[in-house]
């Protein structure tokens, strides 16, 4: 969420191929809410089907070759061109996704595009355009009636929850805390066997990644992780060598697939950096409330105090391709907190995801209840239980980014003791960028995992809170 003067800022900086999708009526009535604090409410339930089949890119001379706007549907086919040239026809229903200029691709392409573009002779001005694709009626049915109903899917429990479950239910409570304690002597053991290990797998891993996760022990994580049959093993990569900030957000077998294209390509990002970056410079100005600006400051000083940012820099400093975001406070009830504007930068219109995510709100541990007194009833267990919730501390500032990644993890802020803005520099997960919220969102059900399957404990995960029965 953004202030209001943040909003037109935003779209004044962005280049011009990128001013027609910020223009666009979707966004349009997104930012007529912003100033009001009315965020529009997501739907009830979730999307059962994708809104289309798959996502395919595609080349034309030029955008009036397209006749829709973005994010629009086609009215009828379209010709086009692969990207190796082959006449091709974009099917009616398609929806109009993102555009880019071809001679990018000279840039972060293929020699194959290369040579595509070549066959094609297009100029300078051809465009690359990507289209949803339209599901055909067998396949919609298809995917719907294998989805099954919405409510099913809400009420039914993970794989984990009745793994849970039904050790709660076989095991007496003798029993199950001599297993747990059995469980926690069996891996505390193999910790003191893998020190010199981890020591050394420590030492290989980038500096600025080491310092945050040196307390972490990724070798004997890693062994639980194959214990329990966990199915995203590549997770502990994201800790191991760093999130990513731009680009495409790593696949992941345990969320449903929904692509979600980028907005703009990094190299378009990187190519107007140095007049976006001097222009949201100059954006950190006083917020005209004493507190708030003494909250900014205090913030950031803690984070450069603990290792989580590094800093201050000046501009001319930043390595070429460097992008600066504007963090700034805003006052939520009581509390102050501090908001890393990644949009405004440009960084998150270069996120492209291929699923969505399972937040797993209260609604589970509703769920969850209802089918554990169920259970309780239909054996004749007793059924008095005790939930507490937990959090992970610092959660965001535990996973570093990636080192060729941290060129676009900048921030600048406003110093009322200076009077003045200064940049510093994330090296953990910033609030605000769309690859903090997916990565950290593969990190967390790890730890879900091993206390269902591992220690047969009931709880449930949203994002770095856990209720637990």
């Amino acid at each position: 969420m953004h202030p209001a003067s943040s909003t037109s800022s935003r779209r004044c900086l962005l280049p011009a191929h990128l001013q027609e999708i910020h223009s666009h009526p979707l966004h349009a009535a997104h930012n007529a809410q912003i100033p009001v604090g009315n965020q529009p409410r997501g739907n009830k339930l979730p999307q059962i089907v994708p809104d289309f089949f798959s996502a395919a890119t595609f080349a034309v001379a030029s955008l009036s070759d397209i006749p829709c706007s973005l994010l629009s549907k086609l009215s009828k086919d379209v010709a086009a061109f692969t990207l190796e040239g082959a006449p091709v026809t974009i099917p009616c229903h398609s929806r109009f996704l993102r555009s880019f200029p071809l001679s990018t691709l000279s840039k972060g392409g293929t020699s194959e595009d290369l040579e595509g573009a070549k066959k094609r002779k297009f100029s300078e001005e051809g465009v690359g355009v990507v289209f949803g694709l339209p599901w055909d009626c067998e396949s919609f049915i298809q995917h719907a009636c294998n989805s099954g109903h919405p409510m099913a899917n809400a009420l039914a429990l993970s794989d984990d929850l009745e793994i849970a479950m039904a050790k709660q239910l076989e095991f007496a409570e003798e029993q199950t805390a001599n297993y747990r304690m059995s469980w926690c002597r069996k891996w505390l053991k193999r910790a003191a066997q893998l020190a010199e290990q981890e020591t050394a797998d420590r030492l290989k891993r980038p500096e600025h990644v080491r310092q945050n996760t040196e307390a972490k022990r990724l070798l004997l994580t890693e062994e639980i992780l194959q214990d329990i049959s966990y199915e995203n093993m590549g997770v502990l990569d994201i800790l191991r060598h760093g999130s990513t900030l731009v680009g495409d957000v790593h696949k992941c077998s345990l969320f449903k697939a929904q692509y979600k294209p980028c907005m703009a390509t990094v190299e378009q990002l990187v190519a107007g950096s140095a007049r976006r970056n001097q222009a949201i410079v100059k954006m950190a100005t006083s917020c005209g409330e004493l507190e708030l600006d003494q909250k900014l400051l205090e913030e950031t000083r803690l984070e450069l105090s603990k290792g989580w940012a590094e800093g201050p820099f000046e501009l001319s400093q930043l390595e070429q391709g460097s992008v600066i975001s504007r963090r700034f406070p805003l006052r939520q009830g009581s509390k102050i907190r501090m908001i890393d504007d990644y949009s405004v930068s440009g960084v998150n219109e270069c996120t492209s995801t291929h699923h969505k995510i399972d937040l797993r709100m209260v609604d589970t541990f509703a769920a969850l209840m209802k089918e554990l007194f169920r259970r309780c009833e239909h054996f004749g267990s007793h059924s008095e239980f005790l939930a507490k919730t937990y959090d992970l501390k610092s959660a965001y500032r535990q996973v570093p980014i990636r080192g060729e990644h941290l060129k676009f993890a900048y921030f600048c802020i406003y110093n009322h003791e200076l009077d003045k803005s200064e940049i510093y520099r994330m090296k953990t997960l910033p609030f605000g960028a769309t690859h903090s919220v997916y990565n950290f969102l593969r990190l967390a059900p790890s730890l879900h995992s091993i206390a269902c399957r591992g220690l047969f404990l009931l709880n449930t995960n949203f994002y770095d809170d856990f209720i637990l029965v």
